[in-house]
């Protein structure tokens, strides 16, 4: 790294603590693709795509945290065999555009092409689980459903 001078003694190495378990208002920060590695054990092969969305949490004692959710987007088979969750992984995604406030209609046909840019900013309300700390990974967060911030039901189905 020729050049590069940086004084990192003052760097907090802890990082940020996970936030407790609850449901937030939330803005879909910022949306990307990527692809499945593959690794060892995986029952998803390398290559299949999937949509990393990273919330931000608007208001409360956590505004501005972020926490994140990767929805596959499943392929119809898996080592020359249907794949059995294609269509609850579907339906997981189909929910979260519905939620974000995408028609039914739109989501639902069969060329549904959404814009990457257009999914930032898009208001909804999130359900966060909490992973305890594990010998190997420190506390963590999920992202478990996401549903319409409108929706202010308890009993409200969640994805």
């Amino acid at each position: 790294m020729g050049g590069l001078n940086l004084n990192l003694s003052g760097a907090e190495l802890k990082g940020f603590d996970a936030i407790p378990a609850g449901t937030y208002d939330a803005i879909v920060y910022e949306a990307s693709m990527g692809e499945t590695k593959g690794s060892e054990g995986a029952v998803l092969p390398a290559g299949v795509p999937f949509l990393n969305i990273q919330f931000k949490i608007e208001g409360g004692d956590y505004d501005n945290r972020r926490v994140f959710r990767k929805f596959i987007i499943a392929p119809e088979k898996v080592g020359g065999k249907k794949y059995e969750h294609k269509a609850m992984m579907d339906g997981m995604l189909a929910k979260f555009f519905l939620a974000i406030g995408y028609s039914e209609d739109e989501v639902m046909s069969e060329s549904f092409e959404p814009d990457m840019e257009d999914l930032n900013g898009k208001e909804c309300r999130i359900q966060v689980k909490y992973k305890a700390e594990t010998d190997q990974y420190p506390a963590s967060n999920e992202v478990a459903a996401v549903r319409p911030r409108s929706e202010v039901s308890a009993g409200s189905a969640l994805i």
